[in-house]
C-alpha cells in the first residue's frame, strides 16, 4: 500500500508552494539488489490461521506443524511457557491472544478498533503513541510482537522440514494494507529473526499459486474473503507477467464477523440475552469456539448442534453497602441446533459487504465482465455455498478452486520467493498501489503524483517553485486519498528542506519525489535543483487508515466531484487574479479598477466569472 505528500513553504510568514512547473518525469524503476541463491520461504500471517510453503523441485509445497496440521491457528497463549497454535481449554482466557492482524498498526482510538476489542477476552490498551497493544497479565505486547511470536514458530518449522536455517521470506497482507500496516508486518519478521524481501498482496500470491505451470493468457479475478479480511483483485496474465489491474476490500470484514453474529443467535436462542453480561470471558470463548466448528461444518452439512458450558453469574444484589456482586455461580448447558438456512440470514449482510469492492475493482480494472475468464476463490470462507452463490452473481460465472483456498497465498508467496531466488522462472509480478499519492499546492489543492492502482515499483518526481520571496525552508507535509482538497484526505507524516538559498518567489526549483517499491512502502525526498541539498523520509507504522476512511475518501471522490470542482475552480481562479494583480504591481501600473480586484480576491462572496471579466477590463486598460 502507498502513501502521499503534501507541501507547504515557510519564509517570513507561511506560503505554500505554488506550481508553475508543469513537467512531471517518472518511470517504473526495478528495485532491490539481485537476491543471492537461497532458500526462501512463503508465509501467508493469518487473521485466524497461518500457513507456510516452500519451492521444491520448482512447485510449492505447504510445510505441516508440529503436529502435523497444513495451517496454524494464530494464536499465542501465555503461560508458563508461550505457546503458539493453541488454546487453553481451562484457564485465564485472558492469556490466548488472536486475531492481532486487525489490530496491526492501528489506533487504539479507531473506532473499527474500539468496536472490535468489545468483543475480545484478552485486554487491549492504548500504547504511549496512541497504537492498539494487548496487556496480559502485566505485560504488554504490540501485534507486531504477537505476529512475531507466530512467524517465529512458522519459522521453526521450516527448518525442521528443510533441516537448515532460514532466514529470508516473503510475508503476505491484504491488498488494502496501508503502509503503516505493512511496515508493521515487516517489523514482525524482523523481530522473528526473517528478512523480509517481499510483502505482498494476498490476492495476488494466490494468482501466483494459480498460474504456475499454466500458460494460458487472460484476465482473471481473485475473491480473497479469510478469518478477518476481504480482498478482490483484477489481474491480467500474459506470458507469464501477472500484472494487477486494480484492488479493493476492507480489512475489517472476514469469518470472524459472522463467529460473533453466530455467538448473538446462540445466546439469544438459549433464552440467555438476559444473562449475556453476567458470562465470563472464558464461556464467550467456549461459545465462540462452537460457533466457528458449526459455521464450518455447514458448508457440508444442512444442520447441526452447538454445544457448550455456560457459567454465569447471578447478577449484582442491592445491600446496606451498596450493590455487591451475589456469591452463586452456576453452570447451563447450552444445546442449540443450527441450519445452514438460518446461518445464511445470520451471514447474509456480512458476505453482501463483499459486493460492493467487487464493482469497484472492475470499474477501475476498466474490464467488462465477460473478459474476466476466471474468478478464483481464495480464504477458508469461500468455501460457505452462500459465499459462492454471492461471488457467482457479481462476476456471471461460477468461481473455482484453483488451489486450496486455505494454502494459496502461502503457496503464492513461496513462488514469489522462488522468483527471487531464481527457482521459478518465466515469471514476473507486476502490483498496484492502493490509493493515489500527491502534495498539496497553493489554496489546498490536492496534486496526485501516483494515481491510486499505479503499477509498483515506481518512482515519481514533479517540480515545484516558491510563492513568497526570500523563502529558505519548505515543509513537506504527506497526505492520503482521492478528494481534490487536501483537507478531505489523510495526513501521514513531513520532513522539511532547509537552507533553500533565497531568491524571488518563482525562481526556486523544488524537486518532490515519490518513490514506492514492490512492497507498497514509500520514500519521499525534497531536493533543492540548484544546492543539490535534499531531505528523505521513509514513512514509519503509526496506526494508519481505517477501512471506513478508505471507503470514505472514495466514496466521497465520486459524490462530492462537482462540488469539489466548483472549489478547485474557485482556488484555480483567485490564483490566476493574485498573479494578475502581482503582474500590474511590478509595471508600477495605476490603473483603474486594481483596487477592486484586490478587494474581491479577499472576498467571501467571490465570483470566477465576474474576476475573470474585471480582470479583462483592466488588462485592456493597460
Amino acid at each position: 500500500m502507498c502513501s502521499v505528500l503534501c507541501v507547504y513553504i515557510y519564509g517570513s510568514r507561511a506560503a505554500r508552494l505554488i506550481r508553475p512547473f508543469r513537467k512531471k518525469f517518472g518511470h517504473h524503476k526495478k528495485m532491490g539488489a539481485e537476491v543471492e541463491k537461497s532458500t526462501i520461504i512463503g508465509i501467508d500471517l493469518g487473521t485466524t490461521n497461518s500457513c507456510v510453503s516452500v519451492i521444491k523441485d520448482r512447485y510449492p509445497k505447504i510445510i505441516r506443524n508440529r503436529t502435523g496440521k497444513r495451517t496454524t491457528p494464530s494464536t499465542v497463549t501465555f503461560g508458563d511457557k508461550i505457546v503458539v497454535g493453541s488454546e487453553l481449554v481451562d484457564g485465564d482466557p485472558g492469556a490466548t491472544v488472536f486475531g492481532t492482524k486487525r489490530l496491526i498498526g492501528r489506533k487504539f482510538e479507531d473506532p473499527e478498533i474500539q468496536k472490535y476489542i468489545q468483543k475480545l477476552p484478552y485486554k487491549t490498551v492504548s500504547h504511549v503513541n496512541g497504537d492498539a497493544w494487548i496487556k496480559v497479565s502485566d505485560r504488554m505486547f504490540s501485534p507486531s510482537q504477537i505476529a512475531a511470536y507466530i512467524l517465529t514458530e512458522l519459522k521453526r518449522c521450516a527448518e525442521d522440514f528443510l533441516k537448515s536455517p532460514v532466514s529470508k521470506s516473503v510475508i503476505t497482507v491484504p491488498a488494502y494494507f496501508n503502509d503503516s500496516q505493512r511496515q508493521a508486518t515487516k517489523d514482525a519478521g524482523r523481530l522473528a529473526g526473517l528478512k523480509v524481501l517481499r510483502v505482498i498482496n494476498e490476492p495476488t500470491a494466490a494468482a501466483l499459486a494459480y498460474g504456475l505451470g499454466r500458460t494460458e493468457n487472460g484476465t482473471i479475478a481473485v475473491f480473497d474473503l479469510g478469518g478477518g479480511t476481504f480482498d478482490i483483485s483484477i489481474l491480467e496474465i500474459k506470458d507469464g507477467i501477472f500484472e494487477v489491474k486494480s484492488t479493493n476490500g476492507n480489512t475489517h470484514l472476514g469469518g470472524e464477523d459472522i463467529d460473533a453474529e453466530i455467538v448473538d443467535y446462540v445466546i439469544e436462542k438459549a433464552g440467555l440475552r438476559h444473562k449475556a453480561g453476567n458470562m465470563s470471558a472464558g464461556t464467550l470463548k467456549r461459545i465462540r469456539r462452537a460457533a466457528e466448528a458449526a459455521k464450518i461444518e455447514l458448508s457440508q452439512a444442512d444442520s447441526t448442534r452447538i454445544k457448550a458450558l455456560v457459567e454465569l453469574r447471578d447478577s449484582p444484589v442491592d445491600t446496606e453497602f451498596g450493590k455487591q456482586d451475589a456469591a452463586d455461580k452456576y453452570s447451563v448447558e447450552v444445546d442449540v441446533v443450527l441450519t445452514r438456512n438460518e446461518l445464511e440470514d445470520i451471514a447474509e449482510k456480512i458476505v453482501n459487504k463483499t459486493i460492493e469492492p467487487c464493482k469497484k475493482a472492475i470499474k477501475d480494472a476498466k474490464v467488462d465482465l465477460k473478459d474476466i475468464q476466471h474468478v478464483i476463490l481464495v480464504g477458508g470462507m469461500t468455501r460457505m455455498p452462500l459465499v459462492q452463490r454471492v461471488v457467482e452473481k457479481i462476476f456471471k460465472r461460477k468461481p473455482i478452486f484453483g488451489v486450496d483456498p486455505e494454502e494459496a497465498v502461502a503457496k503464492g508467496a513461496a513462488v514469489q520467493g522462488g522468483i527471487l531466488s531464481g527457482d521459478v522462472n518465466n515469471m514476473l509480478l507486476l502490483d498496484v498501489a492502493s490509493l493515489s499519492l500527491g502534495i498539496e499546492t497553493v489554496g489546498g489543492i490536492f496534486s496526485p503524483i501516483i494515481r491510486r492502482n499505479t503499477t509498483l515499483p515506481v518512482k515519481e518526481t514533479q517540480v515545484f517553485t516558491t510563492s513568497e520571496d526570500n523563502q529558505t525552508e519548505v515543509d513537506i507535509n504527506i497526505y492520503q486519498g482521492e478528494r481534490p482538497l487536501v483537507k478531505y484526505n489523510k495526513f501521514l507524516g513531513s520532513l522539511k528542506l532547509k537552507n533553500i538559498p533565497r531568491a524571488p518567489k518563482n525562481v526556486p526549483k523544488i524537486e518532490v519525489t515519490f518513490e514506492s517499491d514492490a512492497n507498497g512502502i514509500c520514500k519521499i525526498t525534497a531536493r533543492d535543483a540548484l544546492t543539490k541539498k535534499e531531505q528523505s523520509l521513509e514513512l514509519l507504522p503509526s496506526g494508519g487508515l481505517t477501512k471506513s476512511e478508505i471507503e470514505r475518501m472514495i466514496k466521497d471522490a465520486e459524490t462530492k466531484k462537482i462540488c469539489d470542482q466548483k472549489t478547485v475552480y474557485v482556488v484555480e481562479s483567485k490564483n490566476k487574479l493574485r498573479k494578475f494583480i502581482e503582474e500590474c504591481d511590478a509595471i508600477h501600473a495605476d490603473v483603474k479598477g486594481v483596487d477592486e480586484l484586490r478587494r474581491m480576491v479577499h472576498s467571501d462572496q467571490f465570483d470566477p466569472e465576474v474576476a475573470e471579466r474585471k480582470m479583462e477590463e483592466v488588462r485592456a486598460r493597460l
